[in-house]
């Protein structure tokens, strides 16, 4: 079984917002994932901040997930299941759920893993995920 985690559970872990313990806690002794999406993210969050220490944590991490964890690419099959997640969501009104969170559930729906996060609200209504929440 694999996890993937959501990109504001590794920003939490890099700002001390987050224990690595209570990761590690959820995550057990399954294979960790990072998606191509958080990467993105963290890098958009990395070049358009304004803040040295932040963008040093942030650069530190972003080195970090890049070297230490596979990366979860984007398939056909993971577009379908978007399509479908998305549709989802439109009919049951989830004004709170973005793009970014849509692709995240996908990638783990397509996969079979478990998605860990620490806003639950972001992935509500999606029956198919298997959600883990700190």
């Amino acid at each position: 079984m694999g996890i993937i985690i959501d990109t504001c559970v590794w920003i939490g872990l890099a700002d001390g917002d987050i224990s690595g313990e209570d990761v590690f806690d959820k995550v057990g002794d399954a294979e960790i994932f990072c998606s191509v999406i958080t990467i993105g993210e963290l890098e958009f969050g990395l070049v358009s901040c304004a803040d040295s220490q932040k963008i040093g944590r942030r650069q530190r991490l972003l080195d970090a997930l890049l070297a230490e964890f596979p990366i979860m690419n984007l398939a056909t099959t993971t577009a379908k299941i978007f399509g479908r997640l998305a549709t989802l969501l439109k009919k049951k009104t989830n004004p709170r759920s973005c793009y970014n969170d849509l692709w995240l559930a996908a990638q783990a729906v397509e996969a079979g893993f478990s998605l860990l996060t620490d806003n639950k609200n972001d992935f509500k209504n999606l029956p198919e995920l298997q959600l883990l929440t700190l």
